[in-house]
């Protein structure tokens, strides 16, 4: 027997973010972990301005060939 369709409620990510930070405990962060965290997510947005810059120039120079 199939599964009956899902209903959709009209939430906004933001909406389902928020429903879920209330429903989820929260972990407790402490300042190692805080660093950590911070570091992680410095590391990831220097690759893609990394990525993004060399796609991008990639881009350029074929644009700039001629013919």
């Amino acid at each position: 027997m199939p599964w009956p369709p899902l209903t959709r409620w009209p939430l906004s990510l933001a909406d389902g973010r928020f429903l879920l930070q209330a429903a989820l405990p929260q972990p407790v962060l402490e300042v190692p972990a805080a660093l950590a965290l911070l570091a992680y997510q410095h590391q990831r947005e220097v690759a893609a301005y990394r990525s993004h810059r060399q796609r991008l120039l990639a881009h350029l120079t074929q644009l700039a060939r001629p013919g």
